[in-house]
């Protein structure tokens, strides 16, 4: 343990200094993934009985996320850090940080996302306020809801990239879905697609929202109907709600969408209707 957040002992922040530190905020940000014990959780994960790394794996991966916070665009960015070796300590190149991430397997993957919900669960139970309100309408709270934000976004390649494809956008390179927290404002989960992936493939949507579901720290002083989705999911809103345990999940998106369409059902499909009928009256917005 000492290997993965010795660097930081006895560190301390001061103004007084003569010499420049840069990128010294990412030290605060790196803190916090050992502290929450996401550093330690991913380092465990990745472990393999008599493979000794000269940098631990755990170490590796959180450096690189920092590396990205802080503005990197690429695996080469993680030199800024191991330039900063007086703050940081011994830092992987960008090399081993490549092969790094070749070393994950897709098993590897489902365990990291169950280190990264552990640390969530961990963080939000030490906010004194407690998990912050989302908002509506301008500030309108929604109380202890938890909001989950499914959006994608379009990431340019300026060369002929694997899975870089043109895009509906009209550009060049690939094509994710994200799901955030809007309480927190965290980024729960993200899909990697090719640029020519749909905006509303429902196998997409229902895998990204299992992922980001899994990432919601259980909380039973929470009722199952204080969980709600919105986004750009609307054409297959059947086909998410027949999903295991739908009475979990409320979609604003869709009821958005639908609350124009209720005075004209002809409209709709079948499914879509029993879903709307379905909805209590005190939640059309």
């Amino acid at each position: 343990m000492r290997e993965l957040t010795g660097w930081s002992k006895d560190l301390r922040v001061t103004a007084d200094g003569d010499r420049v530190v840069a990128m010294v905020g990412v030290a605060g940000l790196r803190m916090l993934a050992d502290r929450t014990g996401l550093t330690a959780g991913i380092s465990t994960v990745l472990t393999k009985p008599g493979f000794h790394p000269v940098h631990d794996r755990g170490r590796v991966l959180t450096d690189i996320a920092c590396s990205i916070a802080a503005g990197g665009t690429d695996v080469y960015d993680i030199e800024a850090l191991r330039a900063q070796a007086a703050l940081f300590g011994p830092v992987a190149s960008d090399t081993t940080a490549l092969r790094a991430l070749g070393e994950i397997s897709d098993g590897a993957l489902y365990r990291i996302d169950a280190q990264r919900a552990a640390a969530r669960a961990h963080l939000w139970s030490l906010l004194p306020a407690g998990v912050p309100q989302a908002t509506y309408a301008g500030g309108l709270s929604m109380g202890a809801t938890v909001v989950l934000r499914v959006d994608d976004t379009i990431t340019l390649a300026h060369s002929r990239k694997e899975h870089a494809e043109a895009t509906f956008k009209k550009t060049f390179g690939f094509h994710s879905l994200g799901v955030w927290i809007d309480n927190p404002g965290e980024l729960a989960a993200l899909m990697p697609r090719p640029g020519n992936a749909g905006a509303n493939t429902a196998q997409d949507l229902i895998e990204v929202l299992r992922q980001a579901i899994g990432q919601v720290p259980a909380n039973p002083a929470r009722r199952p109907a204080d969980h709600l989705r919105r986004g750009r999911c609307l054409p297959h809103a059947h086909r998410l709600a027949a999903q295991p345990r739908p009475d979990r999940w409320a979609s604003a998106g869709v009821l958005d969408r639908l609350r124009r369409r209720r005075a004209r059902p002809r409209g709709l499909q079948p499914p879509a209707r029993r879903l709307v009928a379905a909805v209590p009256v005190q939640h059309h917005r």
